[in-house]
């Protein structure tokens, strides 16, 4: 019986890709299968994206190290070493070229020739200062998708404008919408969350998906511009169109919903700082909710008879469900609660997720040997969808830079060993096996 394969299994990537939006993309499309070739470059540490040394560029920030395994930046190999990088590189390939030089573009002109796709989420001018745009490569591959996830598109006012997490995400309206309504807006404009990043990740990945059954059927490629900033506004078009259909400009609410009540996240019994959220859309689950908590005497009152009052005066009804989750731990408000139909879960951190019976049932973590990559053992997220029949899994840790330049440059180029030695020698590019600190220079 023939192994089944995965979806994208001799589809070829070349990714030139930074931050998170990129690597994120190119996981989604190397789990399904799809060989992703990461072209990086020998010249500098790209912004956000692996750390550690690179030609003299050292890791600036002591922050960084709370994010590196053993939080060591002297041990070899430091570059593979951060949470950051290898939650999203896993399942890919790495070689290592200099874009800045003739004879380095040569060789990657040959790759692109041998790719299906080619991905890049760098800023516009830097890819038009490498000379890489759609037009250069389509003459090298008539055939090649070529997707573009800058942070704002290759075309319009701001094309040459840097956009990372923190600005896009108070120009696309999301900073604004987000937080508590008696908070200031720079109090919590630059908490960690950008959404763009994973939307835009995801959105590419369709985008490449998409682009390769057009050109199934047409033959052709073509050029995907998947703006990233663009790929969020759409996950709050209710707050734009209450301004458009009624003038209503929107502002933060905090943990509530515009129509559910009560919704909140409240405290409970225990540790410090263990919370629960709760949600109720309609009377049936404010009925479960009050048999659940055995219909004390204020679930009676006039004020939460209907689900209109009860959204008007929900500042009262939270001082009572406060005092309720207050006796019980997380896990168990969302048993009882659950148990009647009511919307309820715990709020957990990193280590909680875990442990969650829900999680370990799916075996979504999946446990990574990286000792020789230098990242050591640890629990990896694993796939965020299952396939019935063609199962995935992480099957290669974190790749190390450069470290499958033989494949790539014998394999998938067809260079000789002298012509690798001799663009080795002229630090064209700089072989898997010798790429050391020591050979970092």
């Amino acid at each position: 019986m023939n192994k089944l394969r995965l979806p994208l299994e001799g589809i070829r990537i070349a990714s030139i890709e930074v931050v998170y939006a990129g690597p994120f993309c190119t996981q989604m499309l190397a789990n399904m299968g799809a060989e992703v070739i990461c072209v990086e470059t020998i010249n500098f540490r790209p912004p956000a994206s692996r750390p550690g040394t690179v030609h003299g560029d050292t890791v600036a920030n002591p922050n960084l190290l709370r994010t590196f395994h053993d939080k060591d930046i002297t041990t070899e190999g430091i570059w593979n070493r951060s949470a950051a990088y290898a939650s999203k590189n896993f399942n890919k390939l790495s070689c290592t070229m200099d874009l800045t030089r003739p004879e380095g573009k040569d060789v990657f002109r040959r790759l692109i020739e041998k790719c299906d796709v080619f991905f890049e989420n760098n800023a516009v001018r830097t890819i038009e200062k490498l000379g890489l745009t759609y037009d250069v490569l389509s003459a090298w591959n008539p055939r090649l998708v070529y997707v573009t996830a800058p942070g704002f598109a290759v075309e319009g006012p701001y094309k040459y404008y840097i956009g990372y997490g923190t600005n896009i995400e108070a120009l696309i309206g999301h900073a604004w919408l987000r937080g508590y309504p008696d908070e200031d807006h720079p109090t919590h404009l630059y908490m960690d969350v950008y959404q763009m990043d994973a939307s835009g990740g995801m959105a590419a990945a369709s985008a490449i998906l998409m682009g390769l059954w057009h050109r199934a059927k047409t033959d052709k490629g073509m050029l995907i511009d998947s703006g990233s900033a663009n790929t969020v506004i759409p996950q709050f078009a209710e707050a734009i169109m209450d301004y458009t259909m009624n003038k209503r400009v929107r502002r933060t609410q905090g943990n509530r919903d515009l129509w559910a009540a009560p919704c909140g996240v409240y405290p409970c019994r225990g540790a410090a700082d263990r919370w629960v959220c709760i949600t109720c859309y309609n009377d049936k689950q404010w009925r479960g909710f009050c048999e659940a908590i055995a219909n004390p005497d204020w679930t009676k009152q006039e004020m939460f008879a209907t689900h209109e009052s009860r959204y008007q005066h929900q500042d009262e009804l939270d001082k009572y469900i406060k005092a309720w989750t207050s006796q019980h731990d997380d896990y168990e408000v969302m048993f009882i609660l659950q148990k009647y139909g009511v919307p309820s879960m715990p709020v957990l951190n990193e280590r909680d997720t875990l442990r969650d019976p829900q999680v370990i049932a799916r075996g979504f973590y999946e446990r990574v040997d990286g000792t020789k990559y230098n990242c050591g053992v640890h629990m990896f997220p694993g796939m965020m969808w299952k396939y019935s029949k063609t199962p995935m899994s992480i099957k290669i840790p974190p790749c190390m830079l450069g470290e499958h330049n033989d494949y790539v440059f014998k394999e998938v180029i067809g260079m000789t060993d002298e012509e690798i030695k001799r663009l080795e020698e002229q630090d064209y590019i700089i072989g898997g096996t010798a790429y050391t600190e020591t050979a970092l220079g």
